[in-house]
């Protein structure tokens, strides 16, 4: 399974750095994405993103863990 992860990797960074690129007026596809940006780049996109996606979840979480009656499923 890893592998299967990292060789799709690289595409999943190309998918979501265009996506956080991408305006109304102007959409950035994967292949515009794929010939401009470096993997540095795409680091420096995705990261951030990331980061704010965790802490999203955790304070879902944390909510989610707070309601009683979703507390015994």
């Amino acid at each position: 399974m890893l592998p299967k992860l990292l060789k799709e990797a690289p595409k999943e960074a190309f998918s979501i750095a265009s996506e956080i690129l991408t305006s109304k007026e102007r959409p950035i596809d994967e292949k515009w994405a794929q010939d401009n940006l470096n993997f540095d780049k795409i680091l420096q996109l995705i990261i951030p993103f990331v980061v704010g996606e965790a802490k999203l979840f955790e304070k879902v979480s944390g909510l989610l863990e707070k309601m009683p009656l979703l507390a015994n499923f």
